[in-house]
């Protein structure tokens, strides 16, 4: 758990339009055929991953993909086990959860249980996968 990365928000390379509209380029979806656009879509994010294979492996120490991390509107928090990692989106930290015109102490009480909750899962887990090993 001292070795857990922590992801709050969105990137900061979301906020770059030239590197969002790198990842768009070569999609070309057009406004008369639903199911056109789908398939053209599918074959898209189909290409999109596959193109992942040929790259260097991912650097798991530096944890460098960025848009990983850019599902902001993902009312939701979550952890990682293969990269050790926890994460809130930026849809996780309004609402319910967080309110500029609710007193702070319900705003850190609301977000404080999801964090609470997210650092629970991974002793949880830590755990389990140590009394399996026969070491508690």
């Amino acid at each position: 758990a001292e070795n857990m990365a922590t992801y709050i928000g969105y990137p900061n390379e979301l906020l770059e339009e030239w590197k969002v509209a790198e990842i768009y380029d070569g999609l070309h979806l057009n406004s008369t055929s639903y199911f056109e656009n789908a398939r053209i879509l599918r074959k898209w994010a189909t290409d999109y991953v596959l193109a992942k294979l040929r790259t260097h492996p991912y650097d798991i120490k530096r944890r460098v993909d960025w848009k990983k991390r850019s599902a902001a509107a993902v009312v939701n928090a979550f952890y990682n086990s293969i990269e050790n990692s926890i994460e809130f989106p930026a849809g996780i930290l309004q609402g319910i959860f967080f309110d500029k015109d609710r007193p702070n102490y319900l705003n850190f009480g609301a977000i404080g249980f999801v964090i609470g909750h997210e650092i629970t899962t991974v002793l949880t887990i830590e755990v389990v996968n140590l009394t399996k090993m026969g070491t508690t």
